[in-house]
């Protein structure tokens, strides 16, 4: 059993229309929203929050507070969000008046599986949906981070008591993996700011065998 935490109006057209919103990663990079915007949104931080030493081919040496990223594509990958858990601090979190209740998620994912089908490039393996892990940068990560399709499933522990549960689609190259080191003083604004933001609307039609709504 899933959780869906929004507004009412968007709840209705949930369960009586199938109106599923997939939003980018940039999207939630750029929303200013406590509970759902996250900078790091589509990155692991690999931040071992001491100085380390950078040598290279040539023998050169540099000491300081560097910063591992392994990033994939935000612009590319499409997220629909929810949670493990009918938690109602969560109506806060998220500013909304109504959780639509998913009973049968395997029925439903099916579902987004098969609207997706509908023509547009994306990347295999389609729809992938699973549990949110929440990483330290400053310990191991609780995926195999070298694997890219991997990213999309890892937040920062500060988001943990969200329990987050998501669905995710890539549009071709979404998953290209970049891998770079960091200096101390650098942030993630520009990229940001960069990036552009899309979104997709599956719809699924009439949800009510599957679905239902609780108010707050």
């Amino acid at each position: 059993m899933l959780f869906k935490f929004l507004p009412r109006r968007y709840a209705d057209a949930f369960v009586s229309q199938g109106e599923v919103l997939f939003r980018t990663l940039s999207y939630f990079r750029a929303i200013e929203h406590a509970a759902r915007g996250d900078l790091a949104e589509g990155v692991h931080v690999d931040d071992p929050g001491r100085n380390v030493t950078l040598e290279t081919n040539t023998g050169i040496r540099s000491v300081g507070r560097y910063r591992y990223l392994r990033s994939i594509k935000q612009d590319s990958i499409f997220a629909f969000c929810c949670s493990t858990a009918f938690d109602p601090a969560l109506f806060d979190s998220f500013g909304s008046d109504a959780c639509v209740v998913i009973q049968d998620s395997a029925t439903f994912f099916l579902r987004c599986q098969v609207a997706l089908k509908r023509p547009l490039p994306i990347e295999p393996p389609g729809l992938i949906h699973g549990p949110v892990s929440y990483f330290a940068p400053d310990r191991e990560a609780p995926l195999d981070i070298t694997n890219s399709r991997n990213i999309p499933f890892l937040k920062h522990e500060a988001f943990a008591d969200q329990k987050e549960y998501r669905a995710i689609f890539a549009r071709r190259g979404g998953f290209t993996m970049l891998q770079r080191i960091v200096q101390p003083q650098f942030t993630f604004a520009e990229e940001i700011a960069a990036d552009p933001q899309h979104h997709r609307i599956l719809r699924l039609g009439k949800l009510t065998d599957i679905t239902d709504i609780r108010s707050r």
